[in-house]
């Protein structure tokens, strides 16, 4: 064997070392970043559903657990909502906005059934909490009568089950 021939061997072989290392690097990238996708989604989903139950807790109660079960399940999701958010800062579903949105619809229901049961200072209260999350939102009109409108809406449209009018 020749001089020559034996430098082409030797770069063809670093030529397919070199191949394969890059490839190997390039699979090994794309299974990790796989792994992690496949792990944020069944984070999501667990936030999801998680969060959905204590909604779901809300609306039951709401209907059929009178007004201190209904208080309870209403703070119980506000504490689910801060807990999840400091267990996943970074997730997507609860970004914000996303969280001062549903605790701004949280204290609108919170008034709503302590003015109910004639508790007005309490109410008062709750409305002071529902108007300041709707302003780190920003939406442009945060006056309680606002929110009011925009927490029937959203019962109508959206609850799991058919609610009574404000409690």
């Amino acid at each position: 064997m020749n001089k020559k021939t034996l430098t082409i061997i030797v770069i063809s072989n670093l030529a397919v070392c070199l191949i394969s290392v890059c490839a190997t690097y390039y699979y090994l990238g794309w299974w990790v970043n796989y792994r992690i996708e496949k792990a944020d989604e069944k984070l999501n989903q667990g936030i999801s559903s998680s969060l959905f139950r204590y909604y779901s807790n809300v609306d039951l109660q709401q209907e059929y657990g009178g007004p201190d079960k209904y208080r309870k399940a209403l703070i119980a999701f506000s504490k689910a909502l801060d807990e999840t958010k400091a267990q996943a800062p970074n997730n997507p579903l609860l970004s914000d906005d996303v969280i001062y949105t549903d605790k701004t619809l949280i204290f609108v229901r919170l008034a709503l059934l302590e003015e109910g049961q004639g508790n007005f200072q309490k109410a008062d209260s709750h409305k002071c909490d529902a108007i300041a999350f709707c302003k780190k939102i920003p939406w442009d009109d945060c006056t309680f009568e606002k929110l009011n409108r925009v927490y029937n809406r959203l019962d109508e449209k959206y609850s799991v089950i058919k609610p009574k009018k404000n409690p």
